[in-house]
């Protein structure tokens, strides 16, 4: 038995058996005190697997280490597939959160297809299984390794968001690529209709945009239970590099949401840039739309207008 990488990894991250961990381990005889001490839950359900599972590679005394400490607490009982109890998290979850490829490896290798399966597609209390972790994350290694061992791709979390939507929102184009190639659905639809594109739109990705229009067919018009489109989504949080590239894609500038908004009536609320763009596609659009608030960033507008020509 290796003691040291137990001593001076594991007992660190579950302080409040650090005693009994390292008296349990340096007694030969007493294998089942050992097995009793790494299954039993220490806070909140987590037990010594967890911990391990959720260490910063940065943190290793030498590389390998959490492998080997993985292998060891799994051979002494420790069990992959028990979920904690505020979070409904395992020890995948843990990996796939902090990124650690070296830790989820050893996990999938020692304890075998069958309960890969099982454990790698387990939710959380949020509806996040692992991958949707490693997908929001940017973990794109933990990421590739579920997908070769088959973790479901169409897992819903409890907004309805997939592992998709979360690498949209988040940027992170290689998972994007990656998801796409195992065929996740372009354009699926969260619980209040937003689909990867929208999210993307929202915060400004726009190679993701790119990525999904032109690369996977994402639809341009595919609208929330609210009627809005990305472009309307890039237009309320000003995302005007986005906008500009939606409009070049082909995004309808006309398009109403259920109040009748334009992506126009959303910019003035607060992006004088992209309402400066919209109107460059169609004058007759500023008329047909105009609000109070349209009125009073067109006004801010024009006033900005004849200050830079002096």
């Amino acid at each position: 038995m290796n003691e040291d990488i137990v001593c001076n990894m594991t007992v660190s991250y579950s302080q409040n058996s650090e005693g009994s961990l390292k008296t349990a381990l340096r007694e030969y005889g007493w294998p089942s005190e050992v097995k009793t001490i790494i299954a039993t839950p220490i806070q909140e359900g987590m037990t010594a697997v967890h911990y391990a599972a959720e260490i910063d590679p940065q943190q290793l005394h030498y590389p390998g280490e959490d492998a080997k400490l993985m292998n060891l607490l799994i051979d002494y009982g420790g069990q992959v597939d028990l979920q904690s109890l505020n979070t409904n998290e395992t020890a995948m979850h843990m990996a796939a959160r902090s990124g650690n490829q070296t830790v989820l490896l050893a996990m999938v290798n020692k304890i075998g297809a069958g309960t890969v399966q099982i454990v790698q597609n387990k939710q959380s209390k949020n509806g996040w299984s692992p991958l949707l972790e490693a997908c929001a994350r940017g973990h794109t290694g933990v990421a590739q390794l579920l997908l070769q061992h088959h973790a479901r791709i169409d897992v819903f979390d409890d907004n309805g968001r997939t592992a998709l939507h979360l690498a949209a929102l988040n940027g992170h184009l290689q998972i994007v690529h990656l998801l796409l190639q195992h065929k996740a659905f372009v354009n699926s639809k969260s619980k209040t209709g937003e689909a990867p594109l929208h999210l993307a739109a929202q915060n400004g990705h726009v190679r993701v945009v790119n990525v999904l229009v032109q690369d996977h067919g994402a639809s341009l018009e595919a609208i929330t239970l609210d009627n809005q489109t990305a472009l309307h989504f890039a237009a309320r949080h000003g995302q005007l590099v986005v906008s500009q590239t939606l409009l070049a894609l082909g995004a309808n500038p006309n398009a109403r949401d259920d109040k009748g908004q334009t992506p126009l009536h959303l910019a003035a609320e607060g992006s004088l840039a992209v309402v400066k763009e919209l109107m460059m596609i169609d004058k007759a659009m500023v008329i047909q739309a105009k609000t109070k608030t349209l009125e009073a960033s067109l006004f801010f507008v024009r006033k900005t207008e004849k200050k830079t020509l002096g």
